[in-house]
């Protein structure tokens, strides 16, 4: 029993107490303070357990994103490649590989083509832009931040 609970039985009864002590009204005090905890008692012992359970905090913003279940490995690494030292033909071949592997991923995953084994089928999904960076390494030399973005684009969405 909560210290609260305990605190609004006592004021309960007190308050009962003098008020028929004051208008004079007869009933027998101990009988009325006897029924008044009674019924306090009772109360607190048939209202629900939940009440006292710990609430969950609710989210800070309804706009907020949970956190990804697991990391994309891939976009770690095109992030990487991006940040990593070295050179920029460094950078930009690591990143073409990167994007050469999401589009196969893709290619396989939703088409269950094998770029490898049927090139023309996965030639006509793909469209300019991705054959080109599967087909020319000289294609990333030249990579801006929308490029890359628009590649990235275009290859999740086969």
């Amino acid at each position: 029993m909560s210290a609260r609970t305990v605190t609004a039985i006592v004021a309960a009864v007190v308050v009962t107490e003098a008020l028929l002590i004051t208008t004079d009204t007869g009933p027998d005090v101990v009988l009325v303070a006897a029924i008044v905890l009674t019924i306090g008692i009772a109360l607190w012992a048939t209202r629900p357990l939940s009440a006292d359970a710990p609430r969950p905090a609710l989210p800070s913003s309804p706009s907020e994103q949970p956190p990804p279940t697991s990391p994309d490995l891939r976009a770690a690494a095109l992030r990487q490649a991006v940040g990593d030292g070295g050179s920029r033909d460094h950078h930009a071949r690591r990143i073409r590989e990167q994007l050469i592997t999401i589009v196969d991923d893709q290619l396989l995953t939703v088409h269950g083509i094998d770029r490898a084994a049927e090139p023309e089928r996965a030639h006509r999904l793909l469209g300019p832009e991705l054959n080109r960076l599967v087909h020319d390494p000289a294609s990333v030399d030249r990579l801006t931040e929308r490029r890359l973005d628009r590649l990235l684009t275009e290859a999740e969405a086969l």
